[in-house]
């Protein structure tokens, strides 16, 4: 982290993504801590994957003005900050993919085969963004990510299902589907707790929802 770009780099994703720990900048350094965890040993080009890693989400806070996925925004912005840190076109063109290719939404959206990845530091990237959404940080997060979204406790157990539960099917390397297997179970706990003290609330409320449809309960 010695590198003047990695300091340049830090210093403007801190400054655009912000404190949310969900998806903002703690969330970056989370992933980059992962990342270099998981590139331990193994032929990675540490330029391209921890440019990856701090640009991954930097295009989030604009999504939804833009209207645009973040992971094409970010990989987009990507483009534009490279070169002026010493980035060749190679690299920039790397560092673009990884970060279109890290996104489980986008990757459902192409439908893309699960762990197909273009590089090493592309697969690394993948891996470690989706760790952080299991275990106790993903219970975190998940509950940060609802409140932040007014998703209902029934919505959440929903995305759950939906999403979390389908991560360590995503794992590109064998390390990641290892401590994904046992970040789940951490989180699966969480949520079947959750269900299991909310479950007479949820039949009240669902009758409740019948006797008074009109109140918008």
């Amino acid at each position: 982290m010695r590198s003047e770009w990695c300091r340049e780099l830090l210093k403007l994703v801190k400054s655009v993504e912000g404190g949310d720990e969900a998806h903002g900048f703690p969330h970056t350094l989370r992933v980059l801590c992962r990342a270099l965890k998981l590139a331990e040993g193994k032929n990675v080009d540490y330029r391209v994957l921890v440019a990856s890693a701090l640009l991954h989400d930097i295009g989030r806070p604009f999504e939804n003005q833009a209207g645009v996925h973040h992971a094409a925004l970010s990989a987009f912005m990507a483009r534009l900050i490279l070169p002026g840190l010493g980035f060749s076109p190679e690299e920039v063109a790397r560092v673009e993919r990884a970060i279109l290719e890290h996104s489980f939404s986008l990757s459902e959206k192409n439908r893309d085969k699960p762990g197909s990845k273009s590089s090493i530091e592309s697969c690394i990237l993948s891996d470690a963004d989706k760790l952080d959404a299991l275990g106790a940080v993903g219970a975190y997060r998940l509950v940060e990510t609802s409140a932040q979204r007014r998703r209902s406790m029934r919505q959440t157990l929903a995305h759950y299902h939906e999403k979390l539960s389908k991560l360590p099917d995503y794992m590109c390397t064998e390390e990641a589907r290892r401590e994904a297997a046992q970040l789940l179970e951490r989180l699966r706990s969480f949520v079947e707790w959750l269900y299991e003290e909310s479950k007479d609330y949820f039949d009240l409320a669902e009758a409740v929802d019948k006797a008074f449809p009109s109140t918008g309960y």
